[in-house]
């Protein structure tokens, strides 16, 4: 199983363009994401966030595990 605990950065809260630069998910994804309900964002300023626990929450859910 993937631990997201190691791959997400520490920082509790997160801009799109720093998740997108992370590499887990893109910002045309993530603004889909937000658009549709599948996370929660945190709107500071004109700037949408996530936090960690939403997004390793998100990756958790959605990881298809490889069977044998």
């Amino acid at each position: 199983m993937t631990n997201f605990q190691t791959l997400v950065p520490k920082k509790p809260i997160q801009s799109f363009k720093e998740i997108a630069d992370s590499g887990l998910i893109t910002q045309g994804m993530l603004f889909k994401l937000y658009r549709t309900g599948q996370i929660e964002v945190i709107k500071i300023g004109n700037r949408n966030n996530v936090s960690r626990d939403e997004i390793i929450r998100y990756l958790e859910s959605n990881t298809i595990e490889k069977t044998a």
